[in-house]
C-alpha cells in the first residue's frame, strides 16, 4: 500500500474549503510533525492520528486494496468516513486516494521512478526511466 502526506492534504484542504467552520484537525495541516507522517504505516497503533483522519487511513487502505478482499469497503468503513467529511470532502478524499494509486500503478507498470527525468533503455532491453 502506497500512502502518501499529500493526499491526505488535498483532501482535508478541500474539506476545508467546503465547511463554514474549519475543524481543529484541518487548521493543522501544514503543521503535521514528520512522526506523524513516518507512523502512517502504523497508524492504527500510533496515537498521532485524530478520528477524521484515522476515517481517512481507513477508506484509503480499503480503496488501494480492493481486489484483497470479496468485501472491499466494509460498510462500517464506509459509514465511519462520512461523520468526519461533508460531501465534497468525501468526494476530494475518493479522488486523492484514486488519483494516487492510478499514478502508482502507471509508475510500477512503466517502472517510472518518482522524480526521475528521461527515459533510457532498461536492463530487460525495455524502455525505462532515468534518474
Amino acid at each position: 500500500m502506497s500512502l502518501t502526506s499529500s493526499t491526505f492534504a488535498r483532501a482535508r484542504s478541500t474539506a476545508a474549503a467546503s465547511a463554514s467552520t474549519a475543524a481543529p484537525w484541518e487548521q493543522s495541516v501544514q503543521a503535521k510533525p514528520t512522526r506523524e507522517l513516518a507512523a502512517i504505516a502504523a497508524w492504527r497503533d500510533a496515537p498521532y492520528f485524530t478520528a477524521p483522519e484515522r476515517a481517512a487511513l481507513a477508506l484509503t487502505e480499503h480503496v488501494t486494496s480492493l481486489a484483497d478482499s470479496p468485501d472491499p469497503v466494509p460498510d462500517d468503513i464506509w459509514d465511519d468516513a462520512p461523520r468526519h467529511f461533508d460531501e465534497r470532502g468525501m468526494a476530494a478524499l475518493l479522488l486523492s486516494i484514486s488519483v494516487t494509486n492510478v499514478y502508482n500503478r502507471l509508475n510500477l507498470s512503466t517502472r517510472q521512478v518518482a522524480g526521475a527525468s528521461g527515459w533510457s533503455k532498461g536492463s530487460n532491453g525495455n524502455e525505462a526511466p532515468t534518474q
